[in-house]
């Protein structure tokens, strides 16, 4: 791939941790990209990986990525069980065993996060907008390039490098918070690489909701024939105040066309905060959303 023409050598994982839930976590330091900092990047690997050589795997992209296998690693000492849950799942047969791909975030979390485009809405006022992003942020969005990132070189290494189905039907992206938003924002900006997206506890209030404007605009939803997307909620203080925003954007979908328990689920979780033990208790809904009809002999 041109990746590997423009990087040099394949980049080699520092640390490799077995039994993981019965698969593998290799684990890659500063992961070498032309567009934004560099950031540690976690794959794991399913059970049956080392041993069905031919057997080939959906992926999904999750941000946040220090906070998903292991406690001591994420920033609340608290891990999603990401590979508990889907090792779980698999063992039951209720969905494929797939490959998780954990890119970890940086100091420049926030500005990575925040889709840039919404901002071209602005028009007259934009300047001053990115102004106040600047002063709030530290940083202008940067999203555009993290997404690059990901499209240009992480996912070609990770389907040159494995056994993955690297075709749209069998990509996945995940996130919460402001990893909700910018798995919003990379299934809307690469509909075809990515089938689904799921966004849990979105922070959709940015510049007063401008991501929703941004959702208003012509065909920026992606296609309902061929994408899935997963929304949820809880209802501590952070959550509530999604709440508005988030029925905007359920609105938006069925609009566009999507129907609800087809390609489109919303769950709302009476009493739940926002965390990642919270976040961690309800995976296992997105995921079997996504993965839950393709179980074949």
């Amino acid at each position: 791939p041109n990746y590997f023409k423009r990087m040099g050598e394949s980049p080699e994982p520092i640390e490799f941790l077995e039994n993981i839930h019965g698969g593998a976590i290799l684990h890659y330091e500063n992961f070498p990209t032309e567009h934004i900092a560099p950031r540690h990047v976690d794959v794991w690997l399913p059970p049956s990986y080392k041993d069905l050589h031919e057997k080939r795997y959906p992926v999904i992209y999750m941000h946040d990525g220090q906070n998903l296998f292991i406690a001591e690693s994420s920033f609340s000492g608290v891990d999603w069980g990401v590979s508990r849950t889907i090792s779980h799942l698999a063992s039951l047969r209720l969905i494929p065993e797939v490959i998780v791909v954990g890119i970890w975030n940086t100091e420049h979390r926030l500005s990575e996060y925040l889709p840039g485009k919404p901002y071209d809405l602005f028009e007259e006022q934009k300047e001053e907008q990115l102004e106040l992003i600047h002063q709030e942020f530290g940083n202008l969005p940067s999203s555009d390039d993290y997404l690059r990132f990901i499209v240009e070189e992480l996912k070609p290494f990770i389907d040159f490098k494995f056994r993955s189905k690297g075709d749209q039907p069998n990509t996945f992206t995940m996130g919460s918070s402001m990893g909700g938003l910018i798995a919003c924002y990379t299934i809307c900006e690469y509909p075809n690489i990515f089938h689904g997206a799921a966004c849990l506890s979105t922070h959709w209030p940015c510049s007063s909701g401008i991501m929703v404007k941004y959702l208003e605009q012509p065909n920026i939803i992606p296609d309902p024939a061929n994408h899935k997307l997963y929304f949820d909620l809880g209802t501590d203080p952070t959550d509530e105040e999604y709440h508005p925003f988030q029925l905007a954007v359920n609105n938006l979908c069925h609009e566009r066309g999507y129907v609800q328990g087809k390609n489109f689920a919303y769950e709302f979780f009476e009493g739940e905060d926002h965390s990642e033990m919270c976040w961690r208790n309800r995976l296992y809904l997105p995921i079997l959303f996504f993965l839950g009809c393709q179980i074949k002999d």
